[in-house]
């Protein structure tokens, strides 16, 4: 699946995999292929001291990628589809 992020200019290519592996070791894997600009970590904001900090897999990606990493924060839902 490959889509594009609208009013991104130039208009930046997102792509979704399933691999083997730990979660950090994937997405170090994925930073540093060809054509990749940055690695985007998700925090997931428990709140209090502990929601300012990144996760594990996070920080591991921050300190050891080949690419940026900008860490989000926000609430997660899942939605199912019918």
């Amino acid at each position: 699946m490959r889509s594009h992020v609208a009013g991104a200019e130039p208009a930046a290519e997102i792509g979704t995999r399933v691999a083997r592996g730990t979660p950090a070791q994937v997405l170090l894997s994925a930073a540093g292929e060809p054509g990749a600009a940055l690695l985007g970590a998700g925090s997931r904001g428990i709140g209090g001291f502990a929601g300012a900090l990144p996760g594990a897999v996070g920080q591991h990606c921050a300190r050891h990628s080949p690419r940026t990493v900008p860490i989000v924060r926000g609430r997660w839902t899942c939605r199912r589809r019918r």
